[in-house]
């Protein structure tokens, strides 16, 4: 195993060490164990896998305190949202005037939410889970935290990237059946506003349905 100093830098960097499992799969899977190459394997990297200790302070949407200690925090995005929006259009309406991203994260072990307090340009619902954020709290311009969130301004955050391929196909996958789901039901409304959607709903009616039952559903796939 290569000298654990050679990774000291993120420490100071990115406020996170490696454990000995991630040591071991950087040595093995890694470029090269060049910073560039050691960064660049971690931003594509599933954090909650990877094995890495964060300078993070422990159950974060616990602690009492209304900032960050001073430091660089990596964290990795779960989900962004914004709440001012239908589930369903969050991608229509990104760019907006008026927005409230809500963002779901994680240290690797810890999981905790975060709001955008302030505008943040960088940050998007276009941003797949994966994606490495790196956040900063100093004396005089600390990272806020309230109830548990995360309040997250221009000068707090950094988008630094990165791709989790798992993650990504995934996140897709899930768009694009959201996306089929909507495309039916649009394409069903229009259907039926020309009279060629589905019947509209009837009551069940016990008496028509002795002895007539078959014939009710035929003439229901008829209709449709």
């Amino acid at each position: 195993m290569a000298d654990g100093r050679c990774f000291e830098y993120l420490k100071a960097s990115w406020g996170i060490e490696l454990l000995d499992s991630a040591k071991s799969e950087l040595e093995a899977h890694a470029e090269s164990l060049s910073q560039r190459h050691v960064e660049e394997y971690i931003l594509d990297s599933d954090l909650r896998k990877l094995g890495v200790a964060s300078s993070l302070p422990k159950e974060l949407s616990r602690l009492s305190a209304t900032a960050l200690p001073p430091g660089k925090y990596l964290v990795q995005v779960t989900k962004i949202a914004d709440v001012t929006q239908p589930s369903k259009f969050q991608e229509d309406f990104e760019g907006g005037k008026w927005r409230l991203l809500a963002l779901d994260l994680t240290d690797g072990v810890q999981k905790f939410r975060a709001i955008e307090y302030g505008s943040v340009k960088d940050l998007g619902v276009h941003l797949p889970p994966g994606t490495k954020l790196l956040l900063s709290s100093g004396e005089k311009a600390p990272l806020r935290l309230q109830n548990g969130h995360l309040l997250l301004e221009q000068a707090s955050v950094k988008v630094l990237g990165g791709s989790v391929e798992k993650l990504v196909e995934s996140w897709y996958a899930s768009k694009e059946v959201e996306e089929k789901r909507l495309l039916w039901r649009t394409e069903g409304v229009k259907k039926k506003s020309d009279g060629e959607g589905a019947p509209p709903w009837v009551d069940f009616d016990p008496k028509k349905a002795r002895g007539g039952g078959k014939k009710l559903v035929d003439d229901a796939f008829a209709e449709w």
